[in-house]
């Protein structure tokens, strides 16, 4: 299945703008994918580029991303994309806060490090972060959030860069 299919399919059962919540380490594809949806991308990379990386700023893009995606979804887009890595189960569980108004759909892009790495050749430096990355990484799993009343969600996962797309799991009911 591809992409497209996926957000159709998704579209179709839920009556809710879609939120895109893109999953991997720096090199897995997420931001290729993310130019290939032609729709609105909350990049947490920009913003931290913007603002820099400190602990208060950290809450602030947590903050600025929120009001992103309603201020998207307001103006009246169907899709938006989140795109950084959501390695951690916290960064991916704030997603789900906007239940009210989205449906989140989790693209989990599943590479190894050392594919990633290879892919980021011409950075030195994003191979360390790749490493640290994995190293602290949550589990993806489609049951993760299952006893939250938090909305409805899927899991979807990609080997190849975002090519194809399988199925894993959801959660239907709010």
């Amino acid at each position: 299945m591809d992409i497209s299919a996926v957000l159709r399919d998704e579209a179709a059962r839920h009556d809710l703008p879609i939120m895109v919540v893109l999953i991997g380490l720096p090199g897995s594809g997420k931001s290729p994918l993310a130019k290939r949806l032609s729709a609105p991308v909350i990049s947490r990379g920009v913003l931290r580029g913007l603002l820099g990386s400190t602990l208060v700023t950290e809450v602030s893009i947590d903050y600025l991303e929120s009001v992103m995606a309603h201020a998207l979804f307001g103006a009246g887009h169907r899709v938006v994309v989140a795109d950084d890595h959501h390695t951690r189960k916290h960064y991916r569980r704030k997603w789900l806060s906007g239940s009210n108004s989205w449906h989140t759909v989790f693209v989990h892009m599943k590479r190894s490090p050392e594919d990633c790495k290879l892919s980021r050749d011409r950075h030195p430096e994003v191979r360390t972060i790749i490493d640290k990355l994995a190293a602290f990484s949550d589990a993806v799993d489609c049951t993760e959030f299952s006893g939250t009343d938090k909305g409805t969600y899927a899991y979807y996962e990609s080997r190849d860069m975002g090519s194809t797309f399988t199925f894993l799991g959801a959660k239907e009911e709010a």
